[in-house]
């Protein structure tokens, strides 16, 4: 029979080995989500001095758009950023701008939603991020490409 004590040595060794495990989930987490950031910047455009960057990306959480997105508002000053994956049987898109975007008058808020009433979605935020989805899954080409021909009317206007 088993005595408390050892009971209690090998739940303690269970949660520390959970514990290493988390955290070697989290490192690769981090590597995994800055390379994707790498080969995002590979589609960047620059138009008018914005690097425009409107990108499919294969993640399985919108928390992980949202951290690609951080990065890429760090490697470049003047951007305007349509993210989406397709999340839960749904496109989840994120749309990240600039200060320089918004002196424009260029609003994440107004992009988000602009670009999902091609899509039968909706979003909101406001100007500088902002967030929506689509159930139209089988349209995240469309969903892509329609953002940008979007952002490069309203930067050539």
């Amino acid at each position: 029979m088993t005595s408390n004590k050892e009971i209690l040595e090998l739940v303690q060794k269970w949660i520390d080995r959970n514990n290493e495990l988390t955290e070697q989930l989290a490192q690769l987490t981090c590597k995994f989500l800055l390379q994707e950031e790498e080969k995002i910047m590979k589609y960047e455009d620059i138009i008018k001095g914005f690097s425009v960057i409107t990108c499919a990306v294969d993640v399985d959480r919108t928390e992980y758009l949202r951290i690609i997105s951080d990065g890429i508002k760090e490697r470049t000053w003047e951007h305007i950023v349509v993210l989406a994956a397709i999340i839960n049987n749904r496109i989840s898109v994120i749309v990240r701008v600039s200060p320089m975007a918004i002196e424009q008058k260029i609003y994440a808020n107004e992009l988000i939603k602009e670009i999902l009433k091609h899509m039968n979605g909706n979003g909101g935020g406001n100007k500088e991020f902002a967030q929506g989805s689509s159930p139209e899954v089988d349209q995240i080409g469309y969903l892509i490409g329609i953002s940008k021909t979007i952002i490069k009317n309203k930067l050539l206007m």
